[in-house]
């Protein structure tokens, strides 16, 4: 079996998010900053603005006024979602080929997309507020699959057993390997020191109700990774009654047509945002 913290130690050399990220990070998190030093870090990376650019002017935003420079962007959508757009497409680019050797890479990070985008919109929904670390939480909430692949060369994984309506438990892979790729994934998260409430919320993901500080916003990333499942098995947004708990969705005070329309606004905008982050 692996030690966790060891296998983190190495593997955290390997996949760390930029400089700039962190210091963005800093910054947000900073009440006496300014819009204006925000606005000047982000500048120093022409690839990291026209990114931010484009996931501020997507689908995922929906609006009406183009979106032409960074300091618009602070305006329209706020400080943390900026935040979250950069986290979102840095860790993307960190990750970015990792594991195409081993499994389908385009079914991976269409199943992780789409858990981000349905978590986004269904935190809405249920807070009426956005909350930016949704989608980072579902886009990132597999890494530690990606991590595995690329600090064991000889490791098997069979996408089928992790991402889709037949998933193995997290059981199989403590078995396995000692921890969950749940748990491999919010130690890296935690070592990345950019939300307490992000690596909690990926670390109990597969069990929400056992423990983790934030469990209404791991509730809805447990029920968004549950209809990516059945969607990438294509069973379609009209079935959504056959695997998603009336209970849990009474608890969210969600029903399942709202839940229908959700899933299929996040079908309609997952292809575009997928090409903005892996394109």
């Amino acid at each position: 079996m692996l030690d966790l913290n060891d296998f983190v130690d190495k593997a955290g050399k390997l996949f760390t998010l930029p400089d700039l990220c962190l210091q963005l990070n800093h910054l947000v998190n900073d009440s006496a900053s300014s819009v204006d030093e925000i606005a000047r870090l982000v500048g120093i990376d022409p690839a990291l603005t026209i990114r931010v650019l484009k996931l501020a002017n997507s689908a995922l935003y929906n609006h009406k006024v183009p979106v032409v420079t960074i300091p618009q962007a602070i305006q329209i959508i706020g400080t943390d979602e900026l935040n979250n757009i950069a986290i979102s497409t840095s860790a993307a680019l960190i990750f970015k080929g990792v594991g195409a050797k081993k499994i389908n890479l385009q079914d991976f990070w269409e199943h992780s997309v789409f858990s981000a985008i349905l978590a986004k919109q269904i935190f809405k929904k249920v807070t009426g507020k956005s909350h930016g670390v949704m989608f980072v939480a579902g886009l990132i909430h597999n890494i530690g699959v990606l991590v595995v692949l690329e600090r064991l060369p000889y490791f098997v994984v069979d996408l089928n057993q992790i991402i889709g309506d037949k998933r193995l438990p997290s059981e199989h892979e403590r078995s396995t390997l000692g921890f969950s790729y749940a748990e491999l994934g919010s130690e890296m998260v935690s070592r990345w020191n950019i939300s307490p409430m992000l690596a909690q919320i990926i670390k109990y993901q597969c069990y929400p109700f056992n423990g983790s500080a934030f469990e209404l916003e791991t509730v809805i990333l447990n029920v968004a990774i549950g209809i990516a499942d059945n969607i990438l098995e294509g069973t379609g947004s009209s079935n959504c009654e056959k695997y998603i708990d009336y209970q849990i969705l009474n608890e969210l005070e969600v029903s399942y047509q709202q839940l229908d329309s959700l899933i299929d606004q996040a079908m309609d905008v997952a292809p575009s945002i997928t090409t903005i982050l892996h394109g």
